[in-house]
């Protein structure tokens, strides 16, 4: 498995789903697998987070967004889901079969299930909708529990979590490798991109939006800026398969511009790649240079390199992993519990957890003190793992007793 190999919900240390850049008939180059840390507790995570996303997939496939606990019969997977909850099951369970979780035949099984939920889902300009109803794979169009409208609406980041799923799925089981090419045809990455206008960048900044309410054709007022953060895996898609030019790569901002007001003055250097103009600016903290993330999140940072070899690429800018790993440097182990820094992914639940204390941090993301069963999403193990955290953590992250009922 290369480097473009994600490895599942927890980032278990061992190369599980190979998500190809080339067409779906392509294969993917080998290269070295990168170093173990502890293999026997990252398996152990892996197997009780992948425990969990399979109680949270429904019967026709899709994992939910949500887990509910402490009902009378048992977890309960929540009603809705987006493209982002599906492509995560889709390359958790691929994870778990080349980590041997499940066997060959469970993975086709259960690839197919999901694969054929996608393609009845309903789309608008090649994409999928940001809320299904999990169980049916009907549009929500008000929210469960309070009956609140809900817009449809076209995610370009949920897109490009679900779209990533889907390549995973089609490199790990042939035999459905032409039905998702069908499923990701339609799907043109120049839907979302404003193309870049030189005599007004403000308006033509070279970027994604957002996404589009599809009721009225409205686009967000914003457009994704910031290099170092998730929505820039919908920009590696999109420049891979061809529909956004390169030079979209470049328009992504580094830091603020010089000109802009900013409580830190960035460092850096005006440069001029593929014709294209651009401030290679950093920040400093603790003497450290650094590409910021949005709110200091692991998770903006770590999620993408979990697919796309960046480091690998660009050895020797290292603006994605090495600055974020001050974050979990400082986490600290104390009676069995651990303070998780940054971590945008790890679930708050309505109501309190038993041991569970909810508090600011000095960077204005929420710190939790884990003493018992944390309560995290899919994502929140996956950045853990990959930025340091597990070397710090005493106990897997264990969402479900023993004795829910498994999955088909």
């Amino acid at each position: 498995m290369d480097r473009r190999t994600f490895l599942a919900a927890t980032t278990a240390g061992t190369g599980a789903a190979a998500l190809s850049l080339l067409p779906l008939n392509g294969t993917a180059a080998a290269a070295p697998r990168a170093p173990e840390a502890d293999p026997a507790l990252l398996r152990r995570w892996f197997r009780d987070t992948y425990r969990s996303i399979e109680v949270m997939t429904t019967d026709i496939g899709l994992a939910a967004d949500t887990l509910r606990l402490g009902l009378a019969g048992g977890p309960a997977a929540s009603q809705n889901t987006s493209p982002t909850n599906i492509g995560c099951g889709l390359w958790a369970t691929v994870a778990a079969a080349g980590l041997g979780v499940i066997d060959a035949d469970t993975l086709h099984r259960r690839l197919t299930r999901t694969v054929t939920a996608v393609e009845k889902l309903e789309r608008h300009d090649g994409f999928w909708l940001n809320w299904y109803d999990a169980h049916d794979g009907t549009v929500l169009t008000t929210w469960p529990g309070t009956g609140d409208p809900v817009r449809p609406f076209l995610s370009s980041v949920d897109n490009a979590w679900l779209i990533t799923g889907l390549r995973i799925a089609a490199a790990a089981e042939p035999r459905l490798r032409s039905r998702i090419a069908r499923l990701l045809a339609p799907a043109d990455w120049s839907y979302f991109y404003t193309p870049y206008d030189p005599a007004d960048p403000v308006a033509g900044p070279g970027q994604l939006r957002g996404g589009f309410w599809t009721d009225t054709g409205e686009p967000t007022p914003h457009h994704y800026g910031a290099l170092n953060t998730e929505p820039r895996m919908a920009s590696y898609l999109g420049v891979a398969d061809g529909s956004l030019p390169g030079e979209h790569y470049w328009h992504m901002l580094r830091t603020m511009l010089p000109e802009h007001e900013q409580e830190q003055q960035p460092g850096g250097f005006h440069d001029t790649v593929d014709g294209v103009h651009l401030w290679q600016g950093h920040y400093v903290h603790r003497g450290r240079k650094l590409i910021p993330t949005w709110g200091g999140s692991m998770f903006e940072a770590l999620m993408v390199p979990l697919f796309v070899p960046e480091a690998t690429w660009s050895p020797r800018v290292g603006h994605h992993a090495p600055p974020v790993r001050q974050v979990p440097d400082r986490a600290r182990t104390r009676r069995g519990g651990v303070r998780l820094l940054g971590l945008l992914a790890v679930q708050r639940p309505r109501g309190r957890l038993p041991g569970v204390r909810r508090r600011r941090d000095r960077y204005g993301g929420r710190r939790l003190r884990l003493q018992h069963r944390p309560y995290v999403r899919h994502f929140g193990a996956a950045t853990a793992s990959r930025g340091g955290v597990h070397e710090r953590c005493r106990h897997p992250a264990r969402l479900l007793p023993r004795a829910a009922p498994r999955p088909r």
